[in-house]
């Protein structure tokens, strides 16, 4: 009985993108963070591969 009161529920809080772009003003959300917005989720994406990175550079020059 114990352990079933101890258990706590976990739920997700979602964002809107007024409220992703608002942390984003505040500061919170720096502009070279590789996160998005999806879903409202705010995901943590990985780091650019070396085959995107020379592709994108390519792309610039």
């Amino acid at each position: 009985m114990i352990a079933e009161e101890a258990e706590a529920k976990i739920t997700r809080r979602l964002f809107t993108v007024e409220e992703y772009h608002q942390m984003a003003e505040a500061g919170i959300l720096y502009e070279d963070d590789r996160i998005e917005l999806i879903h409202g989720e705010i995901l943590q994406l990985p780091p650019i591969g070396k085959l995107h990175a020379s592709l994108c550079e390519s792309m610039h020059d």
